[in-house]
């Protein structure tokens, strides 16, 4: 139990709450201390006493505010005097941010699975204090709900490169649309995790209510085993493990001693000879020289420009997967070993003195050591505050200094892992319920408008399961925070066929495909079922993907349609805020007719005169589907093809990467995929 003074840390400078809901604001102190809560504002001070629970906890509840500020609150524990300030709050309209990679993807960031149209001129343009941001990093708890942020979480303005860089690009383009159109303070709560599942965000109580039986019982599992992992850290296996693993790395490291002798003393001098150096993308590296176990160097021409700021400046990657060492003009600046928990995944920052970082040309050096599996270098740039010169696209050079022997073994157990967090998260975060209660819990006390939801790629696989488990989310964060209307608007999975970002597909690799089922486009027509509940809805975003990306580019777009249905739903806008949908399908001689709803203005083709080829297939009683022809009249398309004289049903777009989705109403946005669909 907390006894301490203190709020959580999802309160703080520059927050934002909920205009026309209540404020909740909470804490802890001493069973029995008196706590006087008061906000002051423009033209409006009110306060509240209450009284600490014996259980250490306290609420204050203040009745709704309009939108506006700044308030600064002042919550003292009257017994001993002492405050906690607030400044610069404000109330507006608050929204979650919640899903996986493509809900994560950040406004701009160097990580090259991430790359947002513009997004560095968008994050250098970021100058609206009205617009407040709190990004929650990941976490996991098995155990149960969380009362708190990690300490360090904060709420910042979107006023720097600095503050919205790594914010979700969806949600910060959604709350500058919404920023423009209310004129409201707009919090955005950004708390998602790329790879994530959907059962890890619902609670274990709505998990119980609707008898999700294998998922309570991953629950337990996971409680056992997180109870072992933690054992081991003193145990007896932890030593044996370590020192396995240490006796295979001295057998690794000393598999070409002659040779690692010659490299660590002159392959990372600007005057090694470029002879026995090969040419090569970095991005390259894990396909090619590091693709089983053994060291390769890696080295690069680094030019700093005459306007790089006079200060220290610093060399960063990703991660060295699996470790390695990094020289700057011959000069050894930094290591990663294997010391160090999670050694293989973790960032890295190496600085350079003021005069290592002057203008001219410097040589940059790599030493790789790949334990496992495939190595890389990822995400290498030199920065200084908010500059940054990203350097994976610049020509780089290759060298291996030895493979390691099959006689060594495969690596032994890494005894680290026992004493990861990262590697506590990894085990516990496809869990269920555990992103609920590390990462949405916190917020429980705030009061939001709505819910922005993008995942749905880690359950393509049981897609039958979806909806079922979408609407225990809505129900399962509906509970929680105590809002029946609580506004949940989702995304439909965009086009995409494999993730080979730096291989990519031919972009017309669809020519050459037959009209065959797929999970993603099960699982788009289950997603959509969440239109069916109270307050819910859904964008699409089939027709924006990225047949080589799974992380498709245009968030802004994406952005553009959350934001209309927002508007549609939650602020009562005008007009349609959604794409045509088809309602039904006619038989008329060796064609079926198809009529929609969500036409607005009218339908049209965009792109094109013609709807194109593999937008649409029909099929006879043979259930046979083929490629067919379409033609849009008027508020129908009417879909044919010679091979089916006598067609039974239709269906378009549907597949995982559909191309050619041209049909739209003339509102501005694109018709859903339509499912197999039976003419009457």
């Amino acid at each position: 139990m907390n006894t301490t003074f203190s709020i959580p840390n999802t309160y703080g400078d520059h927050m934002v709450f909920q205009q026309d809901m209540p404020i909740r604001i909470v804490g802890t102190a001493p069973g029995g201390m008196e706590i006087t809560v008061r906000m002051d504002g423009p033209d409006i001070a009110r306060e509240i006493k209450t009284v600490t629970e014996k259980n250490g906890t306290w609420k204050a509840v203040f009745k709704p505010f309009k939108a506006g500020g700044p308030y600064e609150i002042t919550i003292t524990a009257d017994a001993v005097g002492t405050i906690i300030r607030l400044q610069d709050v404000m109330v507006g309209e608050v929204w979650f941010l919640g899903g996986q990679s493509n809900m994560e993807f950040p406004v701009s960031g160097d990580n090259f699975f991430y790359s947002l149209r513009n997004g560095k001129e968008i994050a250098a343009a970021a100058n609206d204090p009205l617009l407040r941001v709190f990004r929650m990093p990941r976490t996991v708890s098995p155990d149960g709900p969380c009362d708190n942020a990690p300490t360090g979480t904060c709420w910042k303005t979107a006023t720097s490169a600095e503050n919205v860089s790594s914010v979700s690009a969806i949600g910060y383009l959604f709350g500058q649309r919404l920023r423009k159109r209310l004129g409201v303070p707009v919090g955005l709560i950004h708390s998602n995790w790329g790879g994530c599942r959907i059962e890890p965000w619902i609670d274990e109580q709505t998990l119980r209510r609707h008898s999700f039986k294998t998922e309570l019982e991953q629950i337990k599992y996971a409680r056992i085993q997180d109870g072992k992992r933690k054992k081991q850290t003193d145990s007896k296996i932890f030593k044996k493990n370590a020192d396995e693993f240490n006796a295979w790395i001295r057998k690794f490291r000393n598999t070409a001693p002659e040779t690692t002798a010659e490299a660590l003393a002159g392959w990372a001098k600007p005057d090694e000879a470029s002879g026995k150096w090969t040419p090569l993308r970095i991005t390259d590296c894990y396909r090619k020289g590091v693709a089983t176990p053994g060291v390769a160097w890696y080295r690069t021409t680094v030019t700093i420009p005459d306007s790089w700021p006079a200060k220290q400046s610093a060399v960063r990657f990703d991660c060295l997967n699996d470790c390695g060492s990094v020289f700057w003009d011959g000069k050894p600046i930094g290591k990663t070993d294997v010391d160090e928990p999670d050694y293989w995944a973790i960032p890295r920052r190496f600085a350079l003195t003021k005069a290592q970082a002057k203008p001219g040309k410097h040589l940059l050096c790599v030493r790789l050591e790949n334990h496992s599996a495939c190595g890389y270098v990822n995400g290498p740039c030199l920065v200084c505050d908010d500059r940054l010169l990203d350097l994976s696209k610049d020509p780089w050079e290759e060298r291996i200094e030895f493979r390691a022997s099959c006689a060594i073994g495969p690596r032994p157990c890494v005894p680290q892992l026992a004493v990861s967090n990262n590697f506590a998260q990894r085990l516990t975060f496809s869990v269920p319920s555990t992103l609920f209660n590390a990462m949405f819990a916190p917020f429980r006390n705030l009061h939001f408008r709505g819910a922005l939801w993008y995942q749905g790629c880690s359950n393509a696989g049981d897609y039958a399961r979806y909806d079922r488990l979408q609407r225990a989310l809505v129900e399962s964060w509906r509970r929680a925070t105590g809002n029946p209307d609580l506004y949940f608007l989702a995304v439909e999975l965009a086009g995409f066929m494999q993730h080979t970002p730096e291989n990519r597909l031919p972009d017309d690799f669809w020519k050459e495909s037959e009209p065959v089922e797929s999970a993603w486009s099960h699982i788009r027509v289950e997603q959509e079922k969440i239109r069916f509940v109270r307050h819910c809805d859904i964008a699409s975003a089939v027709d924006i993907g990225d047949h080589s990306d799974i992380h498709p580019a245009n968030k802004a777009e994406v952005a553009r349609r959350l934001e209309a249905l927002a508007a549609k739903l939650c602020y009562h806008a005008k007009g349609l805020a959604t794409g045509p949908r088809a309602v039904s399908a006619k038989r008329e001689g060796n064609a079926i007719r198809v009529s929609f709803e969500n036409v607005g203005k009218g339908l049209e083709l965009r792109d094109g005169d013609t709807f194109g080829e593999h937008a649409w297939a029909i099929c006879g009683r043979d259930k046979k589907w083929v490629w067919a022809d379409a033609r849009l009249e008027g508020k129908t398309v009417l879909v044919f093809s010679p091979d089916v004289p006598s067609p039974i049903a239709v269906r378009y777009a549907w597949d995982a990467y559909p191309p050619n989705m041209r049909l739209w109403n003339k509102d501005g946005f694109p018709a859903f995929p339509v499912p197999p669909l039976r003419a009457k």
